[in-house]
């Protein structure tokens, strides 16, 4: 049985489930290993621990439930688009060529890259924007429970990425399910609140040319630079990158 022949209530029900499960999973486990088992651990690691308060986990925790009702809305869209051609994923390996699905790996992480920083970018500098982005921004210090607290407009606007892209190149289902899953590890990883390596692995080559979460946390904070998700080369062409969120501030 296709997907798109359950009813649309079905879809929309189980596609919500797992999306709250990846959520719960990922940004929750993320949140109990390092913010409390581990939290002693990495006591000197953590950007303003102190600052968060449990209003604050309850706002995130919230406005992410709310972003994964519009992250499976925009799923069964990109299902019922499927069915009728309109988006270009594809199932069986022999379709394309082996060189295309390893490319098709970057170019869907260089498409998303600059996606993400380009709409980022928007929703600061476009006035009719900014209001959709102030709830995000209401995380001073990010913890893993913010990396989905999205306004509906600002979820939406993430959510079709993926539409997009399948709309200009055909990507494998394993492409696109893997990514994924990739962005929204990197996502929750961006907003952990703290650095889970040390100075010599952030200074790696090839490492180095990642945002990390003391970018990321600068952004929270002061929220005119480092506009970034994965890679620092869009900040660094527009003049935005400000570097890591230090200790003292």
């Amino acid at each position: 049985m296709q997907l798109s022949e359950l009813s649309n209530q079905q879809q929309v029900l189980i596609n919500l489930g797992m999306n709250i499960a990846k959520y719960l999973t990922i940004a929750g486990g993320s949140y109990l290993l390092f913010w409390k088992v581990f939290k002693k651990k990495y006591i000197n690691r953590f950007h303003n621990y102190f600052q968060v308060k449990r209003k604050d986990l309850k706002r995130e925790i919230t406005y992410s439930i709310y972003s994964m009702m519009i992250f499976s809305l925009t799923t069964i869209i990109g299902v019922y688009l499927i069915d009728l051609n309109v988006l270009k994923l594809y199932f069986e390996f022999s379709e394309f060529s082996i060189t295309w699905y390893v490319f098709s790996w970057i170019l869907l992480f260089l498409m998303h890259d600059a996606y993400f920083f380009w709409t980022h970018y928007a929703l600061h500098k476009v006035k009719w924007l900014r209001k959709y982005h102030v709830i995000h921004h209401q995380t001073i210090t990010p913890t893993p429970f913010a990396a989905f607290s999205f306004h509906p407009v600002e979820a939406t606007i993430q959510g079709i990425f993926f539409l997009v892209a399948l709309s200009l190149f055909p990507f494998h289902v394993s492409v696109l399910i893997g990514f994924n899953l990739y962005s929204f590890i990197y996502n929750v990883y961006g907003h952990m609140g703290l650095d889970m390596f040390g100075k010599k692995f952030y200074a790696a080559p090839v490492i180095n040319k990642f945002t990390h979460s003391h970018h990321h946390s600068w952004h929270h904070k002061y929220q005119n630079g480092n506009y970034g998700f994965y890679l620092k080369f869009w900040d660094r062409v527009m003049g935005t990158w400000k570097g890591p969120l230090l200790k003292k501030e």
